[in-house]
């Protein structure tokens, strides 16, 4: 088996008040920025808002999107990249207009066209829908229903194929698409420079919902691994120490949310949720060879055993921890904006989690553990 330190000897436990003290001030901080930022800083899913999967028939620099938007109120944008670069995707999310819901998804639309240079006096075939070209179609020719459904059908399924039009030349390879109708809409439209190719709106009722929802998930995850530890244990100091640790952890990455005013969206609620099991598992490796060395009468004081024992485990903790760190480093750093709160939060969440196990759960444990540990030591004496 691998391992970095042959016969460590760390005395971990002596750093104990040192730590938990540490973790304290920094549990006071999160409690301070909270105030002092009124919360949490909640993204769309939480909050409302509207995220767009926009089609651009040019190269758009991201910067210059986010630039208009926040110029137009959308201070808190988010931006990227959508597929690869050569299709011109960029997935857009704002938050909605506080007192002005209605508003957002048009004030957007209008940013968009005025960065690309744009119309609104026509209509614009790379923004209409099916039902629109229909009914333009069908007030241009009231006595053709079938034939104007059946062109309006196979434009829908042209703009989805290609996800914007280049020209009204392509509309030409509709075999649906009667040569008077073309006339008709190259006279009355104009092909655009950008497509939506997705939009989705979330309201604020529908975000305060999400709310409820994500913390009555964050609270049936610690529940159901109190269950957990308290069948695996069996005991309640151990339990203890574990259940701890693992608040201890949640308190911890959502004070780093705080001081960095990450938003709070479902990908952060995603990572809570992972962290509780990351945290839970790394406390039970931990404790598990404390117990077996106080079965196998190791000796030494309580305290002596403990540092023994995550000794023993060290190894075992730096390359697991720090192998799994690494590739939550390589998403946060590099992969993209989508995924980056859940990375941000495991980023930190490891380091958390890991030191945790060490210098909470144990030190709370040995509390617990020393009295019954001394007198049984006594007997045998």
């Amino acid at each position: 088996m691998l391992r970095f330190f042959k016969t460590p000897s760390i005395p971990f436990m002596q750093y104990r008040m040192f730590l938990i003290g540490l973790s304290i001030t920094l549990s006071l901080i999160g409690v301070v920025m909270y105030v002092v930022r009124g919360g949490f800083n909640f993204g769309i899913d939480f909050a409302g808002g509207t995220q767009m999967t926009v089609k651009f028939r040019e190269a758009e620099q991201v910067s210059r999107i986010r630039s208009l938007l926040e110029g137009a109120g959308f201070k808190d944008s988010t931006i990227q990249e959508y597929d690869t670069p050569e299709k011109h995707e960029l997935l857009i999310r704002v938050k909605n207009l506080e007192g002005k819901e209605s508003e957002t998804t048009a004030r957007v639309m209008a940013t968009l066209l005025q960065a690309v240079g744009g119309t609104t006096t026509s209509m614009d075939l790379n923004l209409a829908g099916s039902k629109t070209v229909g009914d333009e179609l069908l007030g241009a020719f009231p006595d053709q229903a079938e034939g104007v459904q059946a062109a309006a059908e196979a434009f829908s399924a042209l703009k989805k194929d290609k996800g914007i039009l280049n020209s009204m030349d392509d509309l030409r390879t509709l075999p649906s698409m009667k040569p008077a109708y073309f006339t008709h809409l190259r006279e009355k439209a104009v092909v655009g420079p950008m497509s939506v190719l997705s939009s989705e709106n979330v309201g604020p009722k529908v975000g305060k919902d999400l709310q409820k929802k994500a913390i009555l998930a964050i609270i049936g995850a610690l529940i159901g691994m109190l269950g957990y530890i308290w069948i695996r244990f069996r005991h309640f100091a151990w339990g203890m120490g574990a259940t701890i640790a693992t608040f201890h952890d949640v308190i911890l990455a959502l004070t780093f949310v705080l001081i960095w005013n990450r938003p709070m969206d479902l990908t952060s609620i995603a990572a809570l949720l992972t962290l509780v099991g990351y945290s839970v598992h790394d406390t039970v490796i931990v404790f598990d060879r404390i117990r077996e060395n106080i079965r196998l009468r190791k000796p030494g004081t309580l305290l002596e055993v403990m540092n023994r024992s995550i000794n023993e485990t060290l190894s075992r903790t730096v390359i697991t921890s720090g192998l799994t760190w690494l590739s939550v480093a390589s998403l946060f750093f590099l992969g993209g904006e989508v995924i980056n709160n859940f990375a941000f939060i495991m980023f930190w969440g490891i380091i958390v989690g890991t030191y945790s196990s060490i210098f909470i759960a144990t030190p709370f444990a040995w509390v617990f553990v020393r009295r019954r540990y001394d007198a049984i030591a006594r007997k045998k004496k």
